[in-house]
């Protein structure tokens, strides 16, 4: 017997019975999950949710667990829903109100027929086909217990096979888990082993009942109307889409046929105006000539007795009466222009209520003429004369009904000059902006926009700054939104432009842009776009951003409540990322210079500008911002006015009793805790990535930290500043005036290693001096105690200050001396440590002095600095005399006022004087180091010290040791002065003398050094004959034969030679002190030529001793 068609719901049914009978529970709640995603919420869903809810089978822990699987699965749909409904939801620019209504009903009507397909498919029956009633469904349940283990194989198969095929995937991998002594995937041939196997079985078993097939009947007719009735409700849906089209063409079709005769009507008023004008202009015209006519006729010559004739009397009355009624008709004619002048004044109302007006006239053929004729006129008219086709093209684009004709029109207005300057970009703006007030927003947004966008890539920089200036001067006559969308697009690009001109010009109408926007939802990026072109690398960018854009910007986000949310924080995070982002000054991982920064060019230039932004702009709005945010009610009144809160005096606020009460109470004040959690923290950390040759940033940022104190107040910078920078510096301090929640913060701060400590000293100690206890704030006294402390405490626990031992220490008091207004508590503290008994702390102060002076000016050197060398190289300790000879040598390069050389002077012989070896080397090795840098006067006196010293130890009997330290110093400051420009005297009477005294003790010097010396020697007194054959002692040829050589060549029968090591200068003839004469430009080129010749000619016979080129032979 065939089988016949089956109800899925009931083959479902029994497959759900089947599972649960068997025991196959994962399976079984799979299956349920997949039901319920698929909406079948019938029999079969319900019988297993009856079966799981059944707390004597699963307990509430289990079910639990069950409930958030299937939340989880069902979330990952509607996740998955929701991106794929987002997906589908973008829409164009163009569409209206009427397309999204179009296009929502045609996915409507999708949606409907597709149901209408499905359910024929999924739930409908043909007639006549028997279901089994709910008898024959417990006699299957009953009898699948008598079946045989391969009909019980041949089930699971099927069962696995059904679930595939309803693409039940996870219900049909766990049944296989389930199903462990059955390979489903592998079933062999057999009797039940048939197509659609289930559905075949559970069909044959129905064909055998024959009971309640009427019931089974009335749910398929019951279910086929359903499916006429869904078939005929989606072709009425379709029907009224078509009608919705329709109406939605025609409504277009007449909006254009409505703007048309709009602007028909426009050009009629138009046309109306200049008859009556011309009318007007007749009728004036008429009546002058009338009038002059008139009078023309009464003065005639009259007769000798003084009357008319009667032929003229009546010729010129005629005459007048033709006048009268000439002028009576041209009045007529005025009074007709300006009736139809008030016609059309009334028509306008046409404009607004769309009406339809008379048939366009020949005018608007003009206006085609017109606007098909200007793009082949442009090119033919002179450049300087184009601004008078604006008015043209004004018109034409305005008037001309078709849209590719304005489209090329608006182009060529755009493209009037290829290379517009700025009056001629001004008149071009002038012009659009005009065109844009009078097409109105739509018009503007799809014809001017549009050329925008297309010249924003251009290759001449004019055209990019016309459409830099059109993005703020065309951006009000659109829509709102556009302004943050395309507009706001085009500024973005243009500021990534490589022109600076281009830049600026975004500058200035981002500006003109910002009080534009309908709200904040773009501020993010429009904060990213200020922020970009206050770091531009060009510095005229830069200032125009900090003057004309930023006032408006921080005015704009300031009334979003912006500044202290997103602003200040944003600029702190980019300061901050700037630096951390560079180069580790040292790659080891434990070393204080690994906290540091290697800043390339972009990056210091940036980190300068965010400081600058920081200490000018924003600090003053973020101290606003926490005045009002003050919860006491000592700043209530002051901050209900927003301009009295910002010039409100810091210490009304921030007083000592107010800060110690917000320390110790429990309300909140989130701006003060960002100030010192973030902002304070922000600096300091800031400060400890920073390397002190950065000296520029290390100032702008104690410039900042000193605007902080200055705005908050002395309690503030006391109770608040001074702790945090004491901590972070390594110092005890008292953290009582900082709220609780601050006080971890500012622990942390403090270092806990020795490299943290050396970071400290390098970075944290000169932003402490200069920016805090430096601050005019600061309680008097409070920078001295710091400064002396510090000296004192080092200097006697670890030993004297040095540029070895203490360079970080001496580098920031260094850093404090550059801010003028503190030089005279250095100084003042630094002669407090001169008359200390402690030689270490003398020498201390001799370094700092020397780390000082060319901070200083003349009359501190002169009054304080010097004074105070004078009493230290007097004192008998040899280190701290030692000391000060380095401070004397600062003092003489930095400074070349004849009395500071004259004291100098004195004390340098004084060490001299003394005979000590050490105070002679200290001596000069100071002056040789300023050579370069001192005037004239002590060059010359290092010149003659050189000379007695290198002639006292050429002939002294001290050992080599001490002799070849004695020569080595000399030799570097023969060298030091052979790079300065010396008076020829001095040359004479002792540079050179000082060499061929050295060169007197080869013993003592070294192969190198010998060679400088000669090399001095000959470039200071110049070579002769013998002093060439002597540098080649290659050559064979004797002396006599090349001097008789040069002798005919040059005409001359004696020569006179230098010999290279003179006698001792007390036995030289004051003949023999003379420099050898030079020689002249032609006999040098001879003899250099001749030596050429012969070197060459020498080289072939390889007779070239072996030590010839040595420099001993030399």
């Amino acid at each position: 017997m065939a089988a016949a068609p089956v109800d899925k719901d009931a083959v479902c049914h029994q497959v759900v019975k089947f599972l649960l009978q068997e025991n196959y529970v994962l399976t079984a709640f799979e299956l349920l999950q997949e039901l319920l995603e698929d909406g079948q919420v019938g029999a079969p869903a319900e019988l297993l949710q009856q079966y799981f809810a059944d707390e004597a089978k699963f307990s509430a822990a289990e079910m639990l667990r069950l409930q958030t699987l299937e939340s989880l699965d069902l979330q990952k749909l509607s996740d998955a829903k929701e991106a794929a409904d987002e997906a589908a939801a973008v829409s164009q620019y163009e569409l209206r109100i009427a397309k999204e209504d179009i296009k929502s009903l045609q996915e409507s009507l999708e949606r409907q027929k597709e149901e209408a397909i499905s359910a024929p498919q999924q739930g409908f029956l043909t007639p006549g086909t028997p279901q089994k009633p709910q008898g024959h469904r417990k006699t299957l349940s009953t009898s699948l217990e008598n079946l045989s283990g391969a009909e019980k194989r041949d089930l699971n198969a099927a069962v696995q096979e059904y679930l595939k095929s309803r693409s039940y995937k996870l219900t049909a991998m766990t049944f296989c888990d389930e199903v462990s002594d059955q390979d489903l995937d592998d079933w062999p041939a057999g009797p039940g082993h048939v197509p659609d196997a289930l559905r075949s079985y559970y069909a044959h078993f129905i064909a055998t009942g024959t009971e309640d097939v009427e019931g089974l009947k009335a749910e398929n007719e019951r279910l086929a109307s359903a499916a006429e009735e869904a078939r005929k409700s989606s072709e009425e849906q379709a029907q009224q889409l078509l009608r919705v089209k329709e109406a939605a063409d025609g409504a277009q079709k007449e909006l254009s046929e409505l703007r048309a005769q709009l602007a028909s009507a426009k050009q009629d008023l138009e046309k109306e105006r200049l008859r009556v004008r011309a009318a007007e202009q007749r009728a004036a015209g008429a009546e002058a000539r009338a009038t002059k006519a008139t009078g023309a006729e009464a003065d005639k010559v009259r007769e000798p007795n003084g009357a008319l004739s009667n032929g003229e009397s009546e010729q010129g009355s005629l005459r007048a009466e033709d006048g009268r009624e000439g002028g009576s008709t041209a009045a007529e004619r005025g009074g007709s222009e300006v009736a139809s002048l008030d016609g059309a004044e009334a028509g306008r109302s046409l404009e607004n209520g769309f009406a339809k007006p008379s048939a366009p006239e020949p005018d608007l053929d003009t206006v085609r003429t017109v606007a098909e004729s200007l793009p082949r006129i442009v090119p033919n008219v002179l450049i300087n004369k184009r601004e008078e086709l604006l008015p043209l093209f004004i018109v034409a684009i305005e008037k001309s009904p078709d849209g590719e004709t304005r489209a090329n029109l608006t182009n060529s207005l755009f493209n009037l000059i290829k290379k517009p300057d700025d009056a001629q970009r001004k008149m071009i703006m002038d012009a659009c902006v005009e065109l844009a007030q009078k097409i109105g927003e739509a018009r503007t947004e799809e014809e001017l926009l549009p050329c925008c966008w297309e010249q924003i890539s251009h290759k001449t920089p004019e055209r990019r700054l016309l459409v830099a200036s059109s993005c703020g001067q065309l951006a009000r006559y659109v829509r709102p939104e556009m302004r943050t969308s395309l507009i706001l697009s085009i500024v973005q690009q243009l500021v990534e432009d490589s022109a600076a001109a281009v830049r600026g010009a975004v500058v200035q109408n981002l500006a003109r842009l910002l009080p534009l926007f309908p709200d904040y939802e773009k501020y993010a990026k429009v904060e990213e776009l200020t922020l970009r072109l206050i770091l531009d690398p060009e510095a005229e960018v830069v200032e125009s951003a900090f003057t004309g854009l930023l006032p408006g910007f921080l005015a704009w986000a300031k009334a979003g409540d912006k500044l202290m949310a997103k602003l200040l924080p944003s600029v702190l995070a980019r300061a901050l990322t700037t630096v951390q982002r560079c180069t580790p000054a040292s790659g080891v991982a434990d070393a204080a210079e690994a906290q540091l920064r290697v800043l390339g060019e972009r990056e210091r230039w940036n980190l300068d500008a965010l400081l600058r932004l920081l200490q000018s702009h924003l600090l003053p709005e973020a101290r606003a911002a926490v005045v009002r945010g003050c919860p006491f009610p000592c700043s209530k009144a002051l901050a209900e006015d927003g301009a009295e809160a910002d010039g409100a005096e810091p210490e009304h606020v921030f007083s000592d009793v107010r800060l110690l009460e917000y320390a110790k109470s429990s309300q909140s004040w989130p701006t003060f805790d960002w100030l010192v959690n973030e902002c304070l923290a922000g600096l300091l950390q800031l400060a400890c990535m920073i390397q002190p040759r950065e000296e520029g940033l290390r100032k702008a940022l104690s410039n900042l930290v000193l605007s902080v104190s200055e705005l908050f107040g002395k309690f503030f910078l006391q109770h608040v500043m001074l702790p945090m920078f004491l901590t972070a510096a390594g110092n005890e301090a008292d953290l009582s005036g900082l709220p609780a929640s601050a006080h971890d913060k500012v622990q942390g701060l403090k270092p806990a290693t020795a490299s943290g400590e050396k970071l400290a000293r390098l970075c944290v100690v000169p932003l402490l001096l200069a920016g805090v206890l430096g601050a005019p704030a600061m309680r008097e006294g409070a920078l001295a105690e710091y400064v002396r402390e510090l000296v004192l405490q080092t200097s006697l626990k670890d030993g004297a200050w040095s540029t070895g031992h203490t360079p970080d220490l001496i580098d920031a008091l260094r850093f404090l001396c550059t801010f003028e207004a503190q030089q005279s508590v250095v100084l003042g503290v630094l002669w407090e440590l001169v008359v200390n008994p402690s030689a270490q702390v003398k020498v201390s102060a001799a370094v700092i002095f020397k780390a000082m002076v060319p901070y200083v000016d003349l009359d501190k050197v002169t009054r304080q600095v010097l004074p105070a060398l004078v009493t230290l190289g007097s004192d008998p300790n040899v280190e701290v005399k030692h000391a000060s000879i380095d401070a004397f040598g600062a003092v003489a390069q930095n400074f070349k006022d004849d009395g500071i050389v004259d004291k100098i002077r004195v004390q340098m012989d004084s060490f001299l004087d003394d005979g000590s070896h050490e105070a002679s080397l200290a001596v000069i090795k100071t002056l040789s180091t300023a050579a370069p840098l001192m005037a004239t006067p002590p060059r010359e006196y290092l010149a003659a010290k050189v000379l007695s010293l290198a002639n006292t130890n050429a002939q002294s009997s001290a050992s080599i040791t001490r002799r070849g330290a004695m020569a080595e110093v000399l030799y570097d400051a023969l060298c030091s002065l052979n790079g300065c420009e010396l008076s020829p005297s001095v040359v004479k009477d002792s540079f050179l003398p000082a060499i061929h005294a050295l060169l007197k003790d080869p013993e003592i010097l070294e192969g190198a050094q010998k060679e400088g010396l000669e090399g001095m020697l000959k470039e200071r007194s110049g070579t002769t004959i013998q002093t060439a054959l002597s540098m080649l002692g290659g050559m064979h040829l004797r002396k006599a034969s090349m001097e008789r050589v040069f002798d005919n060549v040059m005409g001359k029968k004696e020569t006179q030679t230098v010999p290279i090591t003179p006698p001792p200068a007390a036995a030289v003839s004051p003949a023999a002190e003379k420099p050898p004469a030079e020689e002249g430009r032609i006999k040098k080129m001879m003899r250099l030529k001749y030596e050429e010749v012969m070197r060459q000619r020498s080289k072939p016979t390889g007779a070239e001793s072996p030590g010839a080129n040595s420099p001993s032979a030399r």
